[in-house]
């Protein structure tokens, strides 16, 4: 329907224009997380509770993801504002997608092993064990 109202490509890069918009939300939460959570494993050292070696990987994981997605918005930005005017331009901006999306790929299998590690801490913090659900 809008397209038919305005021209594809005003469309289009709306469409680019709000992809980085969305990404600094994750950004800023996994940054903050990271730096907020980074002298927080320190306050594991529990003798009662038996800690691997990955729980002081958690902080590094939201920084990881933060950096990732800082990185996406960047590439995001750069993809909207870089216009094409010859094939080395439209060389440019096809690689910045193809980095766009490895660094989309990488943001999400960190968030995806930070999510396992933090349910893994939290079972075994709290002495559940899959098996009683």
């Amino acid at each position: 329907m809008l397209r038919s109202i305005i021209s594809e490509p005003i469309v289009q890069r709306s469409k680019e224009s709000n992809i980085p918009l969305w990404l600094t939300l994750p950004a800023a939460g996994c940054l903050m997380l990271g730096f907020l959570t980074i002298d927080s494993t320190s306050l594991l050292n529990d003798d009662n509770l038996d800690q691997p070696i990955w729980i002081e990987a958690i902080p590094n994981l939201f920084i990881v993801a933060g950096v990732a997605f800082s990185m996406s918005v960047l590439l995001g930005w750069f993809n909207f504002m870089k216009g094409v005017f010859n094939t080395q331009d439209k060389m440019l901006k096809q690689i910045t997608v193809y980095l766009y999306i490895l660094v989309i790929i990488i943001a999400i299998v960190s968030v995806g092993k930070l999510l396992i590690q933090n349910d893994t801490f939290t079972f075994q913090i709290n002495k559940l064990h899959l098996r009683t659900f």
